[in-house]
């Protein structure tokens, strides 16, 4: 019998590459970098360096006119040192907004974002939605959660 090897599964990881649930917040910041509202974003463009070497690359990188925020995507499940090297990113880095959004699904669609920030300012992206969108509610249901997580 010969050798075979293993085959990557489904749930693999490809660095660079974003998933779908990635690809669905990555339209709605192309909304509001095409309105003006975000200067930039940038996918995986950043590893910081935590305590005892390991290290953390936020999924995006959020360039506002006044600000850098960075935000890290979940899908339906969250390993526990995701959550952790995220949050110790927070603690360490106190002077960047951060933001964790898990997606809500309905027939493995996205169709809104569970929130945590790290400031009790809310979610930038929903509040900068509502604006471009003349105050109308943004579709699919956002809950916020702000303050530090912990």
């Amino acid at each position: 019998m010969r050798w075979k090897p293993p085959r990557q599964t489904r749930l693999s990881a490809r660095r660079g590459q974003m998933n779908g649930t990635e690809r669905a917040f990555a339209m709605i910041l192309e909304t509001l970098k095409r309105a003006g509202l975000l200067e930039d974003y940038r996918f995986e463009s950043v590893t910081l360096r935590l305590p005892d070497h390991p290290s953390y690359t936020p999924d995006f990188m959020l360039t506002w006119p006044d600000c850098i925020e960075f935000a890290e995507i979940k899908g339906s499940y969250v390993r526990d040192h995701g959550r952790l090297r995220y949050r110790v990113a927070v603690d360490l880095y106190p002077e960047f907004l951060w933001s964790f959004r898990e997606a809500r699904y309905t027939c493995r669609k996205v169709v809104g974002w569970k929130v945590e920030t790290s400031t009790d300012e809310g979610d930038r992206v929903a509040v900068e939605l509502d604006r471009m969108r003349g105050g109308r509610s943004i579709s699919g249901p956002v809950v916020v959660a702000g303050g530090p997580p912990g």
